[in-house]
């Protein structure tokens, strides 16, 4: 991530235009999180954090959402279920309705989802 910085006008502060003509999307949710972390964050949250990305990128964003320690809360939104076992607690929600919540461990060993 760091080249990627580096090469933009105004390095993590740079504005991004609306068509992303600067970065591919991997790049601009990397340096979304980035800056969101750079802010000693308490609480983080992130929808869909690896939403449209490749596999490659999927993994990078991962750790740095898993790199922010456990002094951070963070709630994320992900469909992704084989990341759940890195959640302290899971709330799996149908059609806007809560339907189990638990530690992953729990809720796999009961099959809710």
């Amino acid at each position: 991530m760091k080249p990627i910085i580096r090469d933009l006008p105004k390095g993590i502060q740079t504005v991004l235009h609306k068509s992303g003509e600067e970065l591919s999307g991997g790049e601009r949710k990397r340096l979304a999180l980035l800056r969101a972390i750079g802010s000693n964050p308490n609480l983080i949250i992130l929808d869909e954090p690896t939403a449209g990305l490749d596999p490659s990128n999927q993994e990078t964003v991962w750790n740095m959402i898993e790199g922010l320690g456990r002094d951070v809360t963070r709630i994320v939104a992900t469909h992704d279920v084989e990341k759940v076992i890195l959640a302290d607690r899971v709330v799996i929600m149908r059609e806007g309705s809560i339907i189990a919540c638990g530690s992953p461990e729990k809720l796999i060993n009961s099959h809710s989802f």
